[in-house]
């Protein structure tokens, strides 16, 4: 079993990444006045669905990979999320490989979104204020 430390590094891995693509997000989301108002959206729409989906909270894998699947990567750009992943090398694949890259990358992020989503348990989300930009 995972200690209490390592849960929380992965649930806020999960966290961050979705902030990490609010910028990217798709126009699908309840309120998408800003960015922060559809990750407080997504985020408490998942944990939502965690709490109330036993399945989920038995560690049902393909349930909780369903669950990313709908409610989480509508909200990205796996294309322009690989790209930045990859830095300057992005440009040097060819568009087979890149197509390629962004297939695995998409699996990586579910999984790594499962797994985290997985040890949900009693978890609570606090929302900082967004800071202002310069």
């Amino acid at each position: 079993m995972k200690s209490y430390k390592t849960m929380q590094k992965q649930f806020a891995l999960v966290v961050s990444s979705l902030f990490l693509m609010a910028g990217m997000a798709l126009a699908q989301a309840p309120d998408q006045s800003t960015p922060d108002g559809l990750i407080k959206t997504v985020v408490s729409d998942v944990m939502a669905s965690v709490k109330s989906d036993p399945e989920i909270q038995k560690g049902n894998i393909p349930r909780i990979v369903d669950l990313v699947e709908k409610k989480i990567v509508p909200y990205t750009d796996m294309r322009r999320t690989t790209e930045m992943a990859m830095g300057p090398n992005w440009k040097k694949a060819t568009p087979e490989q890149q197509t390629q890259l962004v297939s695995e990358f998409k699996n990586l992020l579910i999984r790594t979104y499962s797994g985290a989503l997985s040890q949900l348990r009693d978890q609570t989300v606090q929302f900082k204020a967004l800071r202002g930009t310069r």
